[in-house]
């Protein structure tokens, strides 16, 4: 066979080869040379062209790197063989429109793999978010766990396996790994893997003083994360940590990052150490290596094995003496800060998910508000006992992820009334959680602090496989600085937010209305900063009719669902183990606005009442001796400093009785029949009048004296004398002295 008969060969089986992958350009171009020397560029670069990256310069540049050995022309016919190429053809290229027609529809096959393998990922991600959903708290006696003498940190149970939730660096969940008993692994079917990873971090994050750590297995990164505090990023496997490293460089490109290796010394090439060498330089971090000392045992390879050898000390020293890989001088130089931008089409959206639709969400902070006497602890406790046995919500939806709860209270004792007013409610108590002090560094019992020990509690979070729900009462015990100052709440509170969101977990943060601020929009009513409404998605405010017993929840505000309506309920005392304790009576869903429904049912403020109080002694004296003309009466309270419509509300108070003595006149006012100096004090008690045939004039309490009152009252009422809060909206219209 000629040389141009070779080369025709050649280049009929070139044809069905795609340039467009690198590596299989590399071994073409090799293969050519191999077979036809420097005279095959031509053929080759021609070839080249057909490329969607396709370089002159870069073309010529790698061929004169090609030297002989290694690859031969019988790799360039395999491999156009594999693409459709056969012995028997007629020895001409492919015509460009056959190539241009297959490489569509190459392009295209890959075009419906890649939709097909998103599709398949986004159906384990539904399917491993469902079983996390079904799973609950790890058993302390999992075999597992206690082999590996871990706490399973972040972790759940479903059935006899621990379920590991694998996420992406945005938090988005996409698969999970199921570890049974005897240690086997599996992993979702289908689920998305590469640059996901386990996060043990116990609510902490990176910063410029916390490192992120990042090794291979689970029981690894808890082992890591008992020892340091610091927060780990599991990689699942050697393969996965270069992606895992990158993902975290690109987002976060100032943290520190260790990459803590497995020294696998007893598998061929040492994989571990090989995969954890190349990402800690491909992103400019650490690396740190378990030391088992000269006396290193079978088997042992990964900082697990260490911690069960050589304790937590052991783990410490190694992080602390992690250093920078030989093959990067130094790590990666200070970057200028910089804005971090994600595209709108990278973001996977999430439904908000909530314990009660539309009031209470997962993973958010609320803020249950509302004046003294509304019973605002009962009413977080009756929401958790709800949470603790799937039971039902007021407006008659179900609560469908029952879980534990988690409770903090600075204000009430948790015997003699949070646990007894619990089991009033019908809580679960197996799931109710009270958090009761906190140890320090000797083990010594000290009280909780919200304001600085929410990681602890975050850490005991991770221990149990998350909550559903965690109360704090009162939320301002959350703040350490000034809870009137925006920054000193957002610095404290963003913890306590970040462990929610981390978790799902819903915090209901319990406060008071500030003073003197009815009327007002209820949730600029909330005690503190601002930044406490503003932090929280949902804000829900109690009220309390002071002449009756009902009580009212409203919806003050909320940026991720309604913010209005809301629900009645009562308190009453129950039974709960022989103790008494009160507990909600749900009533009936309102329609309206929280400041139109607050409105309804709450009275006048203290310092309303005061005044009121003070003007109706202050009219009883003036009114004392006998009747008085109201010019009379205004002129003397305009001297004290009265409010005509204040003097109003002080008639309404005495049931002071108002007739028109004539059209010069004008109008008097008498003290009723049967006066009372504790009128005056008693505010909410209004006094009903007797019938008109008993009115008359008064003196000093000495008894009536028979009187015409004339045809017409105040009010022009035909019918006779009425109290004066039918009158007083007359005459606030049209003063008494026009008539």
């Amino acid at each position: 066979m000629s040389a141009y008969v070779e080369e025709d060969r050649i280049r009929a089986a070139l044809s069905h080869v795609p340039a467009d992958a690198r590596d299989t350009w590399v071994q073409m171009g090799m293969a050519v040379k191999a077979e036809l020397g420097d005279g095959g560029f031509d053929l080759w670069d021609e070839w080249s062209k057909t490329g969607g990256t396709y370089s002159e310069a870069d073309a010529k540049a790698v061929w004169r790197s090609f030297k002989a050995g290694g690859i031969t022309i019988a790799t360039l016919f395999k491999e156009a063989i594999t693409h459709g190429y056969t012995e028997n053809e007629p020895l001409k290229p492919i015509d460009p429109v056959e190539r241009t027609r297959r490489r569509d529809a190459r392009e295209q096959e890959a075009k419906a793999a890649a939709e097909q393998h998103e599709r398949t990922q986004a159906e384990a991600a539904d399917k491993a978010r469902d079983l996390w959903d079904k799973a609950g708290q790890v058993r302390a006696d999992h075999a597992y766990i206690r082999s590996k003498k871990i706490k399973p940190y972040g972790a759940k149970q479903l059935r006899e396996q621990i379920v590991v939730r694998i996420q992406d660096v945005d938090g988005a969940h996409h698969s999970a790994q199921y570890i049974q008993a005897d240690g086997s692994k599996t992993f979702q079917t289908g689920g998305r893997i590469s640059g996901c990873f386990a996060a043990v971090t116990a609510g902490v994050k990176p910063n410029a003083s916390t490192p992120l750590l990042i090794a291979e297995g689970f029981a690894t990164a808890c082992s890591l994360h008992e020892a340091t505090g610091f927060p780990v990023a599991a990689a699942m496997n050697a393969g996965n940590l270069l992606n895992v490293a990158k993902a975290w460089r690109a987002k976060y490109p100032q943290i520190r990052i260790v990459i803590c290796a497995d020294d696998d010394t007893e598998t061929a090439g040492n994989p571990g150490m090989t995969k954890a060498l190349e990402a800690a330089r491909a992103v400019g971090a650490s690396l740190a290596v378990p030391d088992f000392g000269p006396d290193r045992p079978d088997r042992s390879s990964d900082f697990n094995d260490l911690h069960a050898l050589g304790g937590l000390d052991a783990l410490r020293r190694c992080i602390d003496a992690a250093t920078v890989p030989a093959g990067l001088a130094k790590p990666l130089a200070k970057v200028r800060p910089t804005a971090l931008l994600t595209r709108a089409s990278d973001i996977v959206p999430e439904p908000i998910r909530w314990l009660w639709p539309d009031w209470l969400p997962e993973g958010k902070l609320t803020l249950l508000a509302g004046s003294p006497g509304t019973g605002k602890t009962t009413l977080a406790l009756a929401l958790s006992a709800t949470v603790s046995r799937g039971g039902k919500w007021p407006d008659g939806t179900v609560c469908n992820r029952a879980g534990d709860v988690l409770i903090w209270s600075g204000e009430d004792n948790p015997a003699d009334t949070i646990a007894p007013r619990l089991m009033a409610a019908g809580a679960d108590m197996h799931r109710i959680h009270i958090v009761t002090g906190r140890t320090d560094e000797n083990g010594e019992i000290q009280p909780f602090d919200p304001s600085c020990d929410i990681p602890l509690l975050g850490e005991r979070l991770a221990e149990m496989g998350g909550a559903a729900m965690l109360i704090v009462d009162p939320i301002v015990s959350a703040v350490s600085g000034d809870a009137h100052r925006v920054n000193d709440v957002r610095r404290n509170l963003q913890a306590l937010v970040d462990m929610a969101a981390g978790y799902r977990c819903a915090v209901l943060g319990i406060s008071h209305f500030a003073k003197g601020t009815k009327g007002s929009s209820p949730a600029e009513r909330v005690i503190g900063s601002q930044a406490f409404v503003a932090l929280a998605r949902m804000v829900l405010v109690a009220g309390k009719d002071e002449a009756a017993e009902r009580r009212i929840l409203a919806r003050a505000k909320s940026n991720i669902a309604p913010d209005d309506g809301g629900v009645s309920y009562t308190l009453e005392m129950a039974d709960a183990g022989g103790i008494q304790a009160s507990r909600v009576v749900w009533g009936e869903m309102i329609d309206g606005s929280a400041r139109e429904i607050l409105g309804d049912v709450e009275q006048q403020d203290d310092e309303a009442k005061s005044e009121r109080v003070a003007a109706a002694e202050f009219l009883e004296s003036l009114l004392s001796d006998g009747p008085l003309s109201s010019k009379q009466i205004r002129k003397d309270a305009d001297e004290a400093g009265y409010a005509w419509r204040t003097m109003h509300r002080a008639a309404d108070t005495l049931g002071v009785e108002k007739r028109k003595i004539g059209m010069k006149e004008g109008w008097q006012w008498a003290l009723p029949k049967m006066p009372s100096s504790e009128c005056a004090t008693e505010v909410a008690t209004l006094y009903t009048l007797a019938p008109s045939g008993s009115r008359g004039t008064f003196r000093n309490h000495a008894g009536l004296r028979a009187v015409d009152f004339g045809s017409r009252a105040e009010d022009a009422n035909t019918d006779g004398v009425t109290s004066s809060g039918i009158s007083s909206e007359s005459e606030a219209g049209e003063t008494e002295d026009g008539i």
